[in-house]
């Protein structure tokens, strides 16, 4: 029913209902994106009702929900991961299809749905592949996209400097978690995974939906339809393994992890001694202790096939 649900809405866009797009950005270039983007839908049988060039990432959920509140089918948007966190709680389980415009860092959501890279294919996608329901993760209420982070890499993006993150990019969080790694202090997790108790001491806990951290795999068979989220632990790490690994996450290059186990689970409550803080797709949000779930299906996101 979902399914069909769908392909109504994106046949109501195809046969000249009009679609909304957002496009995140702070510079010129994102406005050209804009353009670039409003202009290759519209080649494409794409009629556009509005289009928006944010400056301001606080307002992309506001003004996504509004847009829905107008009854788009289609709402199609350029970002990255924290993007498409930001907004997925106003799309879930709503007449509404996401068309992704992958324009972040990582993109990992992107890379997991199969969404290609550059604008000119995805824009094909847009226009004439077909939608896919995907499942979102869920922590205390929160949809998120892609994954939480709890630990070292959590407090390396909270106190890097942003005369830093400015001049050097992704490479001041790495230089700022080998730095703290010195001085980070492993933390006792207590998880129940779908009532199963695990007990262990670690620097990072990853709950992933899906494939990607960045534009490193973590695990090639996890899926966004298949129900479960992924458990990493980096607790069978020493210091010099640990730091190794760090540097891969945040280097954002192609790489595969390999060592590490992997859990999965529908239900996963997280407790930790002392509390620590959570990142949904790079924005911090709440703490522990907090209980993740699966959103089965929630989310209509147009991916690459023939409709």
């Amino acid at each position: 029913m979902e399914k069909a649900q769908g392909e109504e809405l994106m046949r109501a866009v195809r046969e000249g209902q009009p679609a909304a797009i957002i496009v995140n950005t702070r510079s010129r270039r994102g406005e050209a994106l804009l353009r670039r983007a409003q202009s290759g839908l519209q080649q494409r049988g794409i009629r556009i009702g509005e289009a928006y060039a944010i400056r301001e990432p606080s307002v992309i959920r506001e003004a996504v929900r509004a847009i829905v509140s107008r009854e788009y089918p289609l709402v199609v948007v350029a970002g990255g991961d924290g993007t498409v966190t930001s907004i997925v709680g106003e799309l879930a389980y709503r007449d509404v299809i996401l068309g992704l415009i992958p324009s972040g860092t990582g993109n990992s959501f992107a890379r997991t749905v199969g969404i290609p890279l550059s604008l000119e294919d995805t824009l094909d996608v847009i226009a004439n592949g077909r939608v896919a329901n995907v499942d979102l993760g869920k922590v205390d209420g929160t949809y998120f996209a892609n994954v939480t982070t709890i630990g070292l890499s959590v407090a390396a993006a909270r106190f890097t400097p942003s005369l830093l993150k400015r001049y050097l990019g992704s490479v001041a969080y790495v230089l700022t978690g080998i730095y703290r790694l010195f001085s980070h202090n492993a933390f006792l997790c207590r998880l129940e995974i779908d009532g199963e108790p695990h007990v262990f001491q670690t620097h990072e806990l990853i709950i992933a939906n899906g494939r990607y951290f960045g534009k490193t795999l973590l695990v090639s068979d996890a899926s966004v339809t298949n129900q479960q989220l992924v458990i990493c632990s980096m607790a069978p790490l020493d210091r010099w393994k640990l730091g190794t690994l760090f540097i891969t996450l945040l280097r954002q290059r192609e790489a595969t992890l390999s060592g590490l186990e992997f859990l999965t689970g529908h239900q996963i409550r997280v407790e930790t001694e002392p509390s620590q803080r959570l990142s949904l797709d790079g924005e911090i949000h709440g703490e522990t202790p907090a209980t993740f779930s699966i959103a089965p299906g929630a989310l209509k996101i147009m991916v690459p096939g023939e409709a």
